[in-house]
């Protein structure tokens, strides 16, 4: 279940804004939600991918998105650990 779950908030996540639409609320939900898993012991199938989506964000993202994903990118690397760790 875990899985369909990431799978489906990593799509929320990625969400692009559509004209003056904002997907922020989405994307602070789905960021929120992977730390959580993350912190509960779920294993992302791909932390390449994971940490791609979230260095993406953060560089095209404004202020308060930015401060979320920097939290979900602490909560990756600490959950990720030697996963990570070969990444950097």
């Amino acid at each position: 279940m875990s899985s369909s779950i990431y799978q489906s908030l990593m799509k929320a996540l990625t969400m692009e804004y559509v004209q003056d639409i904002t997907c922020y609320p989405v994307c602070a939900s789905a960021s929120g939600a992977i730390a959580e898993l993350i912190e509960n012991s779920y294993v992302p199938p791909d932390w390449l991918i994971l940490l791609q989506v979230v260095l993406k964000r953060i560089s095209t993202g404004d202020e308060n998105e930015s401060a979320l994903l920097f939290k979900l990118l602490g909560t990756i690397v600490e959950g990720g650990q030697e996963k990570v760790v070969s990444y950097s």
